[in-house]
């Protein structure tokens, strides 16, 4: 078996920590004060490490990784789409432990619901509407 991995990451978080940058920029510029920018200084780190860390999803044979957390396919008892403030969403509910809430507009360089569908198990796919 090979160990294929796919990481998918939010698609909005690399404009907003530039254009956090850009704005910290254009305040010291303008008030010709560093203050601005020391006071924006943890949200521009938070922001740029969020690129790393946090805000990614890893889906593989074995699972998925959101945020750190990890998933075995197996631990999943059920899987339902829904939306949140008109954004879809995946409810995963875990055989134990709390559900999920997995967004569904990561991208990647691939589809992340047509590689997500690709990886779960049979009954899980067809539960969502897709068959492997």
């Amino acid at each position: 078996m090979s160990s294929r991995m796919h990481k998918f990451h939010l698609p909005f978080r690399a404009p907003v920590a530039l254009t956090l940058l850009l704005a910290t920029v254009i305040l010291v510029a303008a008030q010709g004060s560093i203050t601005y920018f020391y006071a924006s200084f943890p949200i521009i780190v938070v922001s740029l490490l969020s690129e790393v860390f946090i805000c990614q999803i890893v889906l593989s044979e074995k699972g998925m990784t959101y945020n750190r957390n990890k998933l075995e396919w197996s631990e999943i008892s059920s899987l339902k789409r829904t939306r949140f403030l008109g954004l879809p969403y995946l409810k995963v509910q875990r055989r134990k432990g709390m559900g999920w809430w997995v967004p569904l507009y990561y991208v990647g360089k691939t589809s992340f619901e047509k590689t997500l569908t690709s990886y779960l198990p049979a009954e899980l796919a067809n539960e969502l509407g897709h068959g492997n």
